[in-house]
């Protein structure tokens, strides 16, 4: 499915996904992430058309450039899972029903991202 979806000649191709592509540790990340990759990079081997994938989950930012393609892991709204002191912002009834609200640090403000693609089709 993913290779039809992938197959316009004239499209280039900005992925986004939950959980990362790129990331290899252990259970983290996508779990078919290595054929999902391959099918990226077979994409791209005439023609660069995959440009950029882009998660986040992993609650810190951070690019890797894999095989060619760039892989953009932005950070979680709440941005920093500490789970080292526990903070309550808000009320007992919110905290009992996001139980693991306490262990995270919060944005006053809305996260957001710019990622800038020149007319060379470079991230």
């Amino acid at each position: 499915m993913l290779k039809n979806e992938l197959a316009d000649e004239d499209l280039y191709y900005v992925l986004f996904s939950h959980q990362s592509l790129s990331n290899d540790f252990m259970k983290r990340g996508i779990s078919n992430r290595e054929e999902i990759r391959e099918i990226l990079e077979r994409r791209n081997e005439d023609v660069k058309r995959v440009l950029l994938c882009m998660n986040g989950h992993d609650h810190r930012d951070g690019v890797k450039v894999i095989n060619g393609i760039h892989y953009y892991t932005l950070n979680s709204m709440s941005c920093f899972w500490h789970g080292i002191k526990e903070t309550f912002n808000y009320s007992k009834e919110i905290h009992d029903r996001y139980p693991y609200l306490k262990d995270m640090i919060l944005y006053e403000e809305a996260l957001h991202a710019i990622v800038t693609i020149d007319e060379n089709m470079s991230v």
